[in-house]
């Protein structure tokens, strides 16, 4: 039902999923960087919606709720299905006679304090996101991480440092807000990632205090930038700050970009969380995206076809 043209393409609705250049249909599974586009045509989440139209200004986007079938042409129908990644954030299934397909994009199965919990979609044809495609990238409850993160917060604080917690200014961002509200803490925001706060309350997401942070007015306070940030004002006119990420890059040691310390804690989904939703799903055909070659390998030792998306290359 899909072929790779550059980019996933579902030929009969001529309909391009999370391409990464301009097209004149397409479907947007969240409103990350890497994904989002002005396309002509869009079809997407309200929420995604919304916080594309904060990114890129007007668009026109089809603003879709989970679980409403919609003709997009060609035969084919689609509905979407939460992805458990950020707000908005949305799997697609596509039915075209009696073939089923489901793209996940970017998708987390364990329970997130500021999205919709992720769906498992059975499917004939599954393309699917693997970023952490490794048995090492196996990542602990957020139950044990999160009392180690604030643990580590407030040594800093009580040292007189300033605790900078590196974090995405969409998504993992406003998931540490949350998860960070039983401790207490006096929480500043860099500017992207406090404006990214203000589109989540407008779709109903609610914080704890916060405030906009200020250079040299940080002290007391936890800190949250975005990691491309990380030698901006704030940090640097901070009372000896400490930098310290949230990723599941941790489970390498260290994430690719500079930081002091790192806890494992992601809102991808982890090596095991990828069996599991193929296993539940149980497609004929899987079909990788992102992530690490070597995943096809565990899935083809459990006797289940995987291969690239490129196994269906069609030039462009």
């Amino acid at each position: 039902m899909f072929v790779w043209r550059d980019d996933l393409h579902v030929p009969a609705a001529d309909l391009w999923l999370d391409p990464g250049h301009r097209k004149a249909r397409a479907f947007v599974s969240h409103a990350h960087g890497d994904h989002i586009g002005r396309h002509q045509q869009i079809w997407a989440t309200k929420a995604t919606a919304a916080l594309m139209r904060a990114r890129l200004g007007p668009l026109q986007i089809t603003e879709l709720p989970f679980g409403e079938w919609c003709d997009v042409g060609g035969g084919c129908r689609l509905r979407l299905h939460p992805a458990g990644h950020i707000l908005g954030a949305a799997q697609v299934e596509i039915v075209r006679g009696s073939e089923r397909l489901v793209y996940t994009g970017d998708f987390r199965l364990e329970r997130s304090e500021t999205c919709e919990p992720a769906a498992i979609v059975p499917c004939d044809v599954l393309v699917m996101e693997c970023t952490f495609g490794r048995p090492h990238y196996r990542f602990p409850p957020r139950s044990e991480v999160v009392p180690l993160i604030a643990a580590d917060l407030r040594a800093v604080l009580a040292g007189g440092g300033t605790p900078i917690l590196l974090a995405y200014a969409l998504g993992r961002g406003q998931e540490l807000m949350k998860l960070l509200e039983p401790h207490g803490f006096e929480l500043a925001l860099a500017p992207a990632l406090h404006a990214m706060v203000k589109i989540y309350e407008e779709q109903g997401v609610r914080f704890g205090p916060y405030e906009l942070a200020r250079p040299g007015q940080t002290r007391g306070k936890v800190v949250l930038v975005p990691p491309h940030a990380s030698t901006s004002q704030l940090v640097l006119q901070a009372q000896r700050p400490v930098l310290i990420a949230a990723t599941g890059w941790a489970r390498d040691g260290a994430p690719p970009y500079r930081a002091d310390r790192s806890y494992a804690l992601s809102d991808h989904a982890d090596f095991d969380e990828l069996l599991r939703y193929v296993t539940v799903a149980r497609p004929r055909e899987v079909y990788t995206v992102h992530g690490f070659d070597e995943f096809r390998d565990h899935l083809r030792e459990r006797g289940i076809f995987a291969s690239p998306v490129t196994a269906r290359v069609v030039a462009s």
